[in-house]
């Protein structure tokens, strides 16, 4: 299933219940200031795709990073600084890749 999150400055909690398979499109919008996301925990997100993407068109950047030191792609934090620009994620049951 896909699931849609709506997140910005104010509401950056992407939290939610996620199944086995689901994609989850995480639209970001940072037009009033920069701010961070932070992804599940990739143990309990396992065969979940996270499509992250910055929606506007502001020179804010919006970040993101794991919780408890797991990497995303090998880094412990990535970021999106141009509108379009987007990772996509999967959890392998301990980082996202």
């Amino acid at each position: 299933m896909i699931r849609i999150v709506n997140v910005n400055p104010l509401q950056p909690d992407i939290s939610g219940t996620y199944l086995p398979g689901d994609i989850v499109l995480i639209k970001c919008d940072a037009t009033d200031s920069n701010f961070t996301v932070t992804l599940p925990d990739a143990i309990t997100a396992h065969q979940i795709t996270l499509k992250i993407v910055k929606t506007d068109s502001s020179s804010h950047w919006v970040k993101h990073n794991g919780v408890q030191g797991q990497t995303l792609s090998g880094e412990t934090v990535q970021q999106l600084t141009v509108q379009g620009e987007m990772i996509i994620y999967n959890s392998d049951g301990v980082n996202w890749w």
